[in-house]
């Protein structure tokens, strides 16, 4: 079956989902890119990214419990 997306989006929490999101676009993907996504009021993820440094998470202000997580 030929790959229809462009991009999967996943969300950012402690690391695990991420990595093997992107190691399975990667391999399985056809050109397909995945991209980590996060609310912008927990961006301690693009902060690390950002600064080559972890962030510590920012104060939780969800019910989601994947973004009550560290950076792993």
């Amino acid at each position: 079956m030929p790959n229809k997306f462009d991009y999967v989006l996943f969300p950012i929490g402690g690391g695990g989902l991420g990595s093997g999101t992107v190691l399975s676009t990667k391999y399985f993907g056809n050109g397909c890119k995945a991209v980590g996504v996060e609310p912008e009021l927990a961006g301690d993820a693009y902060l690390s990214i950002r600064d080559k440094k972890i962030h510590p998470q920012f104060p939780p202000i969800s019910i989601a419990d994947g973004l009550r997580v560290n950076l792993g």
